[in-house]
């Protein structure tokens, strides 16, 4: 746990019982290699939130749709200057991570789709960050999270790889805490430190040697940010795990499951939780495990009883226009009238289908839209009114209309 605005390290904990017997580790799991840690934990999909902040920061609207398959192939990403050990190989400011991603594929067939900035996080989805990070360039994604404190936990610089959105730099909870503090900061990150005093035999403070503040992105960038993670919490991978506060948060879920992290936080405070094996992940696999199951739930857990009695302010609204999204408003029910002067004022435009279908709303009433009824669309966005008939419909082959999609019944 990390104080944003500070860098403070408010709380550390590692480790469980392993093994037989009452074993437990020695090392201090969350730190990095330079604190007594190990070599840390794949961040899995917590490090998208560089290339959403990266895409904000280049002026990519938050309503950018691009089609995101389950599993596809990318070309045509562009190397970036490296110096530093990866994978067994050292590198001396030599070219490495572009070309072509073979294939990445979504965690499930109900992620594929059209997605956005707001609905892509939330649904973290991975096709739709590997073509966004693509837009925005894996140098000037890396560069962001450099600017959040992120290195590898064993010391060495993040390798700017296209899956490093995905999260296979191997980083520590503590410098991971720190970042999302620097987002609750709006923007301004802090270095964690851990010792905030030294005193000398004779009672003389000593002086500390000079902590990194800096303003990592300009305040309505990170507070666009912030207002799209908390949605991860209300609407996306997340969901259930709110505090009963304004928070704000990312799941990371390793290959394979094998592993998985979370990092969340609340204007007051920030923290990030792994659930691993430290012996090494694809030796000793967690099977099965999301970021928002035990990773999720120690947070969960933790940050309620940390913030309790504490004051719960809300994340600042951000005050610049990032080429938002619109919801699409539930008008089923409504007499056409009132739907299409309510979907209007959602700033979207309105056709009525020519043909009344059969529903269970009284007739000339709306049965149904496609988008459907809180769907994240761009402004403009053409949605279709469909008109009761009056009767009830037959879920087992009644009519269906043909000129523009029909929706799925429930929808609104």
């Amino acid at each position: 746990m990390v104080e944003p605005g500070t860098g403070r390290l408010k709380a550390l904990g590692v480790s469980k019982r392993f093994g037989a017997g009452k074993r437990r580790t020695t090392i201090n799991l969350a730190a990095d290699s330079a604190h007594g840690g190990g070599s840390g934990v794949s961040a899995g999909s917590t490090f998208k939130v560089f290339t959403l902040l990266a895409a904000l920061d280049q002026g990519v609207p938050v309503s950018t749709n691009i089609n995101s398959p389950q599993t596809m192939g990318i070309s045509g990403y562009q190397p970036c200057k490296y110096t530093g050990m990866f994978g067994g190989k050292k590198y001396n400011n030599e070219m490495l991570g572009g070309g072509s991603w073979p294939s990445v594929s979504n965690a499930g067939d109900s992620e594929a789709g059209n997605f956005n900035l707001k609905t892509g996080t939330w649904h973290s989805v991975n096709t739709f960050y590997a073509q966004l990070e693509k837009r925005v360039g894996v140098c000037n994604a890396i560069k962001m999270a450099e600017k959040f404190g992120m290195r590898r936990a064993d010391g060495n610089a993040l390798a700017p790889i296209p899956s490093q959105v995905l999260g296979t730099n191997e980083i520590d909870m503590v410098h991971l805490a720190a970042a999302y503090a620097g987002l609750a900061a709006r923007g301004k990150y802090c270095a964690p430190i851990s010792v905030t005093e030294v005193v000398d035999g004779a009672g003389k403070k000593l002086k500390l040697p000079k902590q990194d503040c800096h303003q990592a992105v300009d305040e309505p960038i990170a507070d666009k940010v912030n207002s799209i993670l908390k949605g991860v919490l209300t609407k996306g991978t997340a969901k259930g795990r709110s505090i009963g506060r304004p928070a704000a948060g990312k799941t990371g879920t390793c290959e394979e499951h094998s592993c998985a992290v979370f990092a969340g936080h609340t204007p007051n405070l920030a923290a990030a939780t792994a659930y691993w094996d430290y012996r090494g992940p694809v030796q000793y696999k967690v099977y099965g495990v999301f970021g928002a199951d035990t990773p999720g739930a120690m947070w969960q857990q933790s940050m309620q009883n940390a913030l309790a009695g504490k004051p719960a302010p809300e994340f600042a609204q951000p005050t610049e226009d990032f080429g938002d999204t619109t919801t699409v408003p539930k008008v089923k029910g409504l007499p056409l009238a009132a739907a299409k002067a309510k979907l209007q004022g959602a700033d979207l435009q309105v056709k009525v289908s020519p043909r009344p279908v059969e529903a269970d709303q009284p007739k000339g009433t709306v049965a149904a839209t496609s988008p459907d009824a809180g769907t994240e669309t761009a402004p403009g966005t053409t949605v279709i009114i469909y008109l009761s008939s009056g009767k009830k419909r037959d879920d087992h082959g009644g009519d269906k209309p043909d000129d523009g999609g029909w929706p799925p019944w429930g929808g609104d």
